[in-house]
């Protein structure tokens, strides 16, 4: 992510023992040995100088994008909290739950920020958030906000506790609710950690409720026929391997479709289409009629709102191929068609709408 030491801001601001990786550093007992006070003078103006020559070779673009790709090798280190810190009987008020409670390894929860990009734009919502740790890792790495529901009262409280000690509790909040029950048509990402049955009861929920182009993230646990749009191998600290995946909701787009491109270079007259998708999940097909002649959709591409598709056809006596691009907003797409092939190519602008009847 960058190229500054990780106890960089420790060494040139830290005033705790234990701030920095080396405690010996920071240790400013008052019993100081002589010319030592003229050496820690010396080191703070050295250590502050290439504190601020890091900061200014760091690339402007992972500074200022939070969704810049991050090294998650120094996000898994930064994480602020341990299963080991969780009492016992934190931990066995979840045993009798539909998912008891085990907490995310420090390499999962990075795999999965870094495949939702996780950014200071974000809403996070964490289905059984156990001791908070993905939100308050969300919020405090990364600047979103977030909530986290668990019907375990008892880690709902440590939860809490530790957004408070982090200072961002109001960022980070967290409650006792049952996860069917939460509203989550707020989150742009929503992230779980929990058993195949759970989850998979949780995907019609998932893309009625969300909105087009949120990142939903699963610790180890598939959606079963829903392909991931991303998958990692991850490894435990016992070396164990385990897997996160992403997926981003599609747009919903399955129905009849209409619309004309105007006179141009291609045609004097004006062209009068209509098409018929068919959709699961983020794939789809169909045919789009011009006139009288079916042409067969290839290369569909459907990611949150945004779609693309190709079809090939006749206009005149010329076989012309059609690349459309656009983003779907309810029942009406907006974006641009290339045409292409026997003819010079063109770029026209193009707008559809869904057909009312298959709205009923």
């Amino acid at each position: 992510m960058t190229n500054r030491p990780l106890d960089c801001r420790n060494w040139c601001g830290g005033t705790r023992r234990g701030d920095c990786a080396d405690p010996a550093r920071c240790d400013r007992r008052s019993s100081t040995p002589p010319g030592a006070g003229l050496r820690r003078v010396a080191f703070g103006v050295v250590a502050g100088a290439a504190c601020l020559l890091a900061i200014a070779l760091e690339p402007a673009a992972a500074r200022d994008d939070p969704s810049a790709p991050r090294d998650t090798a120094v996000e898994a280190r930064d994480v602020s909290t341990d299963a080991k810190d969780v009492p016992a009987e934190a931990k066995d008020a979840s045993k009798n739950l539909d998912v008891p409670y085990e907490g995310s390894e420090p390499a999962a929860m990075a795999a999965m920020m870094e495949l939702a990009r996780v950014g200071r734009d974000d809403f996070v919502i964490d289905l059984g958030s156990g001791d908070g740790r993905i939100v308050i890792n969300a919020v405090k790495r990364f600047g979103a906000r977030g909530l986290g529901v668990d019907l375990n009262a008892k880690l709902v409280d440590i939860a809490k506790r530790r957004a408070k000690a982090a200072g961002i509790a109001d960022r980070a909040r967290f409650q006792v609710q049952d996860i069917f029950e939460t509203d989550i048509s707020r989150a742009t990402v929503l992230t779980m950690f929990l058993y195949p049955g759970v989850v998979m009861k949780l995907r019609p929920r998932i893309l009625s409720t969300l909105a087009p182009g949120t990142r939903v993230v699963s610790n180890e646990h598939h959606l079963g026929l829903w392909r991931p749009d991303a998958a990692r191998v991850v490894k435990s600290a016992e070396g164990r391997d385990g897997v996160v995946y992403m997926w981003t909701v599609p747009a919903r787009m399955a129905g009849l479709w209409i619309w004309d491109l105007g006179p141009s270079n291609v045609s004097d007259m004006t062209l009068n289409y209509r098409a018929k998708l068919t959709q699961k999940f983020q794939d789809f097909g169909g045919e789009v009629v011009l006139g009288l002649q079916p042409m067969t959709v290839f290369d569909a591409r459907l990611r949150g709102a945004e779609i693309a598709f190709s079809v090939s056809g006749e206009i005149g006596d010329r076989i012309v191929r059609h690349d459309f691009s656009g983003r779907i907003k309810g029942n009406e797409i907006a974006g641009t068609v290339r045409l292409s092939g026997g003819v010079v190519q063109t770029v026209l602008p193009w707008r559809a709408w869904r057909a009312p009847e298959v709205l009923k």
